[in-house]
């Protein structure tokens, strides 16, 4: 592939296919929220993302929380971080090949190692402070260092921190903070939130960032 144009052609399909999955999981996940905590007698008032993970950490081992419950939420997550993290790869790889800038912006300097090929991604609109390249890197990272038990790198912990700050999203926050009942539960759905605070709902919407990133 000899530029980002022919990079974006010949990944379209695969994107807005993945795309596509991830929302139909989403909504999955949504649904065993509600049922795991209006089969447990509480108040559908507090289906919410803060109050379904304090809630799941306290409760996931009372008898009244069915198992089926618990392994569909697992699957459905699971499945969601897989569609999410390859489209992160799929954009990260593309900002690896075609991005050419190569300066890092003066707040970020102290963070960003010399030998780090990070520069790349400092491109695109801003996310809650942070470039939606670096976003893309942060999210990208996280989720293969998920599975291989990596050590955080301080970019990511960063990153993380700044959209923590400036979103409502729990998961971001626990992540900072290193909560157990997160890893436990949550860790590998990261990639998944990634996709929601870039607005990543749709292809139009990946593509729109990535072109004016790239092109």
């Amino acid at each position: 592939m000899n530029n980002a144009i022919d990079y974006f052609l010949r990944t379209e399909n695969t994107v807005r296919m993945l795309l596509a999955e991830n929302e139909t999981c989403k909504t999955k996940v949504r649904l065993i929220q509600e049922n795991i905590m209006v089969n447990s007698a509480l108040s559908e008032s507090l289906v919410s993302s803060k109050s379904f993970i304090d809630w799941w950490v306290k409760n996931k081992n009372e008898k009244d929380v069915t198992f089926e419950a618990h392994k569909r939420y697992s699957l459905e997550a699971f499945a969601s971080s897989l569609l999410a993290g390859t489209v992160l790869q799929i954009a990260a790889r593309a900002i690896e090949l075609y991005s050419e800038n190569t300066t890092v912006p003066n707040e970020w300097g102290k963070i960003v190692r010399r030998s780090f090929p990070i520069p790349k991604f400092f491109i695109g609109r801003t996310v809650h402070t942070v470039p939606v390249g670096l976003v893309i890197y942060s999210g990208r990272d996280q989720y293969l260092k998920t599975y291989s038990g990596r050590v955080i790198e301080a970019i990511n912990q960063e990153v993380f921190a700044r959209l923590a700050n400036f979103s409502r999203r729990l998961e971001f926050q626990n992540f900072v903070e290193r909560s157990s009942g997160f890893y436990s539960m949550h860790a590998e759905y990261l990639a998944s939130n990634v996709l929601d605070i870039l607005c990543w709902n749709s292809y139009d919407q990946y593509i729109e960032d990535m072109q004016q990133a790239l092109l």
